[in-house]
């Protein structure tokens, strides 16, 4: 069992896919309306501009210009914003665009473009954000995923930023596959709020106190994510481990494909709404032979 902590929210959040119209700005429209369907399945919010949502292909000024558009629509702990860039001036940027529009869940990861960064250098990129901020109310998440960033979150940094920053730095977000070395020792050391990126790991991590998780596979099947987290919370071990093992057969399917491109091409599929085909370069397409293997197993597993 992890440490005990009380939670600012939990659940099940969606790591949210972005909707692009053809000259690749963001379609608002669209992307509202996919939050409400998620909500309609009892999501408990949603991350923008994670990976899952093409973050880092998308200009920072459309970022910035986006998140304005969705001040006041939602309830905060309803809500994370991706922070993460190579320069801690655009992090800063998009943190005050997230505090101006009423959100103060932020997510960020570590600058990523250098490697072999010291845990000092680590420190101070967190740090500063806090105190260039000057805002008691906002929550930063790191953001752990070093297969993709090339830097991950050393537990010491973690830990250290948790101590001098209690008030602010309340969590992470574990994607990197890692359950046993770093998620749950880390929960064992560091009073965190840790949401799992990894559906293969959501169960084990609420028995390890976790909150929940933060995945990109709510986007098209949240139900599964909701009924272990419900099934978990009453005491039905087993039915959450049915479902665990359903969210596991979704996730060994999906990771033979580039997972952004699956999941739009999955929730136009749903929608019949062609936004959902548009993806930032590099992601590109996928084949019509791709595109049957997914129909096959969508209608086998749904």
């Amino acid at each position: 069992m992890g440490l005990k902590k009380i939670h600012e929210c939990e659940g099940s959040f969606t790591a949210i896919a972005t909707p692009f119209k053809t000259n690749q700005d963001i379609d608002i429209e669209a992307l509202q309306e996919h939050m409400q369907w998620l909500k309609d399945k009892n999501s408990s919010g949603a991350l923008l501009f994670g990976t899952t949502g093409e973050a880092n292909s998308i200009a920072l000024s459309k970022r910035i210009e986006a998140i304005g558009q969705f001040q006041g629509m939602y309830k905060a702990n309803t809500i994370f914003v991706g922070i993460g860039a190579t320069a801690l001036g655009d992090s800063l940027a998009l943190a005050e665009a997230a505090l101006k529009a009423g959100y103060n869940q932020l997510l960020c990861l570590p600058p990523f473009f250098y490697k072999g960064i010291t845990d000092e250098g680590l420190y101070d990129y967190f740090a500063s954000i806090i105190n260039c901020m000057k805002d008691n109310s906002l929550r930063l998440y790191l953001y752990h995923i070093p297969q993709l960033a090339g830097v991950g979150i050393p537990p010491a940094v973690m830990k250290r930023l948790q101590v001098d920053f209690p008030d602010n730095v309340v969590g992470i977000k574990d994607s990197s596959g890692d359950f046993n070395g770093y998620a749950q020792p880390l929960m064992n050391d560091v009073p965190l709020s840790l949401f799992i990126g990894d559906d293969n790991h959501l169960l084990a991590t609420l028995k390890n106190s976790g909150p929940g998780c933060i995945t990109a596979l709510a986007n098209v099947i949240p139900h599964i994510h909701v009924e272990i987290i419900n099934a978990y919370k009453q005491g039905k071990i087993d039915e959450a481990q049915d479902a665990q093992n359903k969210l596991t057969r979704w996730r060994e399917f999906i990771k033979d494909f580039s997972p952004i491109v699956a999941i739009k091409y999955i929730i136009q599929r749903r929608t019949k709404n062609d936004i959902w085909k548009n993806n930032l370069l590099p992601h590109t397409y996928l084949s019509p032979d791709q595109k049957s293997r997914i129909d096959a197993f969508i209608d086998q597993n749904v």
